[in-house]
């Protein structure tokens, strides 16, 4: 009769073991639906990773982990790369994510300094990560994101200037929430405490201090110009002189001219900086790091005009007089026309 009692204790501890392990590979909250980055690196251990799991709160312990891993004989089977996990996923879900080759159903995408959003937009559909482009600027417009720089932000420019030029990877199914969200992750990490500082310094909201670098970006088509640029705008600013910046008309243009005519300067828009002091009300673009640093810590130069020196070129003639800057006018007319003089008669 012992042995009978004891075989069935055995039996009910083997049951309830059973039952407690599999609750181990149950999700740990089913209702948090949120993401998070993980990057397995090479050599990373599956103990390793499974205390990092734990760490983030994606799976109940490491030892759960492990002893899964062990028990469906893919703990060989770990991949290297950058992957989204919930809270929400179950082991397996999990598991099954880690040990997937990130080439399948990983996208990715590089956006280049000085892109518009509706630039960036294009190739997210290109690329296959968006269908439905007006649900994704919904997201852009009253997605919640909690940052603390878009505080005060116009939500209705789409997030223009935050969304941060880089190399990205996403999961081919991720979420329109998805993807902003790992551009404002981003754009959080590389705007750092330092930078945010330097604007107030310079009397800049985040706001401010974007849509200035924006301006730069766009208009120091030479990298090496940039901070002797921003430098204009910071004079131009302070004598309460119009910004005259040529890519805020483009951008109201949507089209890149190289040579802007009176009437496109004359166009009745809040952006357009020759009939408006100050800054426009929102970026033009989404400015890359450098372009942030140059317009934060602009050169100390008496310049306050720059005009290109060739069509097409890269490098400007910089003025601190108006007298000056139109004599570095004629000379850069006169480039135009010896440039095209050439091209009619052959000549390099």
């Amino acid at each position: 009769m012992k042995r009978i009692l004891l075989l069935l204790l055995l039996l009910l501890l083997v049951a309830g073991c059973s039952q407690v392990k599999e609750s181990l590979y149950d999700p740990v909250d089913a209702e948090d639906k949120s993401k998070v980055e993980i990057e397995v690196t090479e050599g990373m251990g599956s103990s390793e990773l499974g205390s990092l799991l734990s760490e983030k709160k994606l799976v109940s312990n490491q030892l759960a982990f492990t002893t899964y891993l062990k028990e469906n004989e893919l703990d060989g089977n770990l991949q290297t790369g950058t992957f989204l996990l919930s809270p929400s996923m179950s082991m397996k879900e999990i598991v099954e994510t880690l040990t997937t080759p990130t080439g399948e159903g990983v996208v990715q995408i590089t956006i280049p300094e000085g892109y518009e959003v509706r630039h960036i937009v294009e190739l997210l559909k290109e690329k296959g990560l968006i269908d439905d482009e007006k649900a994704f600027y919904d997201v852009l417009e009253k997605g919640e994101f909690n940052y603390d720089f878009l505080q005060g932000v116009d939500r209705s420019h789409h997030l223009e200037g935050f969304l941060f030029p880089d190399t990205y990877e996403f999961f081919s199914n991720a979420s329109p929430e998805e993807i902003v969200t790992k551009f404002l992750d981003n754009f959080n990490q590389r705007f750092d405490e330092g930078l945010r500082s330097r604007a107030k310094e310079l009397g800049l909201d985040i706001s401010q201090a974007i849509t200035l670098s924006s301006i730069v970006e766009r208009e120091a088509a030479d990298p090496d110009e940039r901070s002797l640029i921003s430098g204009v705008f910071h004079n131009r600013l302070k004598e309460g002189m119009m910004l005259q910046s040529c890519a805020t008309v483009q951008y109201i243009l949507k089209e890149r001219k190289p040579i802007l005519s009176y009437e496109d300067m004359a166009i009745e828009s809040d952006y357009n900086t020759y009939i408006n002091e100050g800054l426009p009300p929102a970026p033009i673009a989404n400015p890359g790091l450098a372009s942030i640093k140059a317009a934060l810590y602009p050169d100390d130069t008496p310049y306050k005009f720059f005009v290109l020196k060739e069509e097409g070129g890269t490098t400007h003639y910089f003025a601190e007089t108006f007298e000056e800057h139109e004599e570095n006018i004629r000379r850069s007319e006169e480039g135009y026309v010896e440039e095209e003089s050439q091209e009619e008669s052959g000549d390099e």
